[in-house]
């Protein structure tokens, strides 16, 4: 990512994560939750340091 700044980095990770499931292409609950953990796990792989990144990856999960 090039956001700067540690809560911008957890709103474009929501954002992120909230435009991929949109447009995952499962066609059931199960798929839409397997979309969702690799969309996370990417997203937290781009900045393994950033706090605020894992605080926005864990709501996101909390709310699917």
């Amino acid at each position: 990512m090039i956001i700067r700044g540690a809560p911008a980095i957890g709103v474009a990770a929501a954002m992120g994560i909230a435009l991929g499931a949109s447009q995952s292409a499962g066609t059931s609950v199960a798929d839409l939750e397997d979309d969702f953990d690799y969309m996370c796990q990417v997203m937290s792989a781009t900045r393994p340091t950033a706090v605020n990144l894992f605080w926005a990856v864990e709501r996101m999960r909390q709310r699917l």
